[in-house]
């Protein structure tokens, strides 16, 4: 049996595993967050399946499916690479038809439940408190202005992009990496980020009435950067246990540099990382550090979404509520 097949038995296990809990005859109907839940568990369900038919067909999908590490990049190719298999595999299909049964039954019997969770309804504020928001927002908005003034002034590229208003989402990725090239190379624009974030933390201490539901854009953005800033620690600390290790083994450095990486591939390298790891200590201490990262990455990352914000409505006769910049302020309850 192959690593696919393999990851596919064990993705089935797990598929099985999150099955619908039973109902006690004498229990009271589910309330709308059970009756999602168990929506949410079956769907959880279908698309593993999904993944253990792809996997057995494509060893590459297999291979990253099996990633531990998963990148932005390798997310992304994993959900193209789903697409392309889904065409030609006729057992996935089959499995798609089921899940786009299971919710059209759902949205049929259950009209008045939405399929995903939305966050809790915003407590309603007090007049001064929707003041000392609106202040902070305002102030914020003014500050992050200002940043992109000097980014601007030192970049005609950037400042064509933070000109666009229909800009594509290559386009938005660009002028956020540009963004920190910029950042990163003028004392100005460091003085005015490190205003910001100080804005942010001191505001969020002062207010404890505040949540993640209650902020901004640029709030957001501040917590998706400090978890991406965590991801890219974490990589680089993998990078150089792997340079450790591959000073220990030859065996090992050939297959760090392989280009085209199987699944077995994959098994080996880390294999082979856990034994090296066993005697070596300074390895030893960087991967304890990695994982002290991860761990608190884990809690940030569900904090964050355990208060993400309710998607805002569109406003009669043309775009969203929001911008496309990342200033506070202009979302919904001002």
């Amino acid at each position: 049996m192959n690593t696919p097949k393999r990851l596919g038995v064990l993705l089935v296990t797990v598929a099985l595993a999150v099955g619908v809990p039973g109902r006690a005859q004498n229990n009271p109907p589910p309330d709308t967050d059970q009756t999602r839940l168990e929506y949410l568990q079956q769907t959880q369900a279908l698309r593993q399946q999904i993944d253990v038919i792809l996997a057995g067909e494509s060893a590459d999908f297999g291979a990253l499916l099996a990633k531990e590490d998963k990148t932005f990049e390798d997310l992304r190719a994993i959900a193209e690479l789903r697409l392309e298999l889904l065409k030609t595999s006729e057992a996935a299909q089959q499995v798609q038809a089921q899940l786009e049964e299971l919710r059209q039954t759902f949205l049929a019997q259950h009209p008045n439940v939405p399929p995903m969770p939305s966050t809790s309804p915003r407590p309603e504020l007090t007049e001064a408190q929707k003041l000392a928001l609106q202040t902070y927002r305002n102030a914020l908005k003014e500050k992050e202005q200002a940043l992109n003034q000097v980014l601007a002034a030192a970049s005609a590229r950037y400042a064509e992009l933070l000109a666009d208003q229909d800009k594509t989402r290559e386009e938005v990725q660009e002028m956020l990496e540009l963004r920190r090239e910029l950042i990163a190379g003028s004392e100005d624009a460091q003085a005015l980020a490190r205003e910001i974030q100080v804005m942010i933390k001191r505001f969020r201490e002062n207010h404890p009435w505040l949540d993640n539901r209650f902020l901004g854009p640029a709030e957001r953005v501040a917590d998706v950067a400090k978890i991406k800033a965590g991801l890219n620690a974490v990589q680089e600390l993998n990078e150089q246990i792997n340079e450790m290790l591959a000073a220990d083994s030859a065996e090992f450095a050939a297959l760090l540099a392989k280009e085209n990486k199987t699944a077995e591939d994959l098994q080996q390298i880390k294999a082979m990382r856990d034994t090296l790891l066993a005697g070596n200590d300074e390895a030893q201490k960087l991967a304890a550090t990695a994982q002290i990262i991860k761990n608190r990455l884990r809690d940030e990352r569900r904090e964050l979404r355990q208060h993400r914000p309710q998607p805002l409505p569109v406003r009669p006769g043309g775009g969203g509520t929001t911008g496309g910049g990342t200033t506070g302020g202009t979302d919904a309850g001002q």
